[in-house]
């Protein structure tokens, strides 16, 4: 029996595998993984999603090049939080609504769901692996934090952006 080993480099919905398998099997199950991994990306409803976010993530480095007129990248943006911003983005479910995406002055990519002045959430993509987030949900009413950003995105994430949206 031939077992293939397949170790996760970046963890999330569509994970890059590194495959150590050299056996006919294990090159099966790389390919059988990379086929399904392919699929997702070409769905309608999955690929679109994350394609959408990718663009507007893109899209957000290329204003912020151009508002801060370095036209050098690793200049102004935080390559670490760039990289972390497309985990991040591979990992929220595609029933989440899709937030507007800046690249702040630091270079470090904020994602922002937007309501109303009252009622927004934003989380900041660290290059320490780390989340900060800040929310206002209604008058006299907010949250603010850091959370770690590891292997998964932090349950508290969700519940804010399903309180943002629960009252809208």
């Amino acid at each position: 029996m031939t077992t293939a080993y397949l170790p996760i480099n970046i963890k999330g919905f569509l994970p890059e595998a590194i495959d150590f398998g050299h056996s006919e099997e294990a090159q099966h199950v790389s390919m059988l993984f990379e086929e399904i991994e392919t699929g997702f990306d070409r769905s309608i409803t999955i690929g679109n999603y994350y394609q959408r976010m990718e663009e507007l993530i893109d899209g957000a480095v290329r204003e912020h090049l151009e508002e801060s007129h370095s036209g050098n990248l690793l200049d102004s943006i935080n390559m670490n939080s760039y990289f972390n911003s497309l985990v991040f983005v591979k990992m929220l479910p595609s029933s989440i609504p899709i937030p507007n995406i800046y690249v702040e002055t630091d270079g470090m990519v904020e994602f922002e769901w937007y309501i109303n002045p009252k009622r927004l959430f934003s989380v900041t993509i660290e290059d320490s692996d780390k989340l900060i987030y800040a929310g206002i949900f209604g008058d006299d009413v907010s949250n603010y934090g850091t959370e770690r950003f590891e292997q998964e995105i932090p349950s508290n994430i969700f519940a804010n952006i399903q309180r943002l949206y629960s009252r809208s």
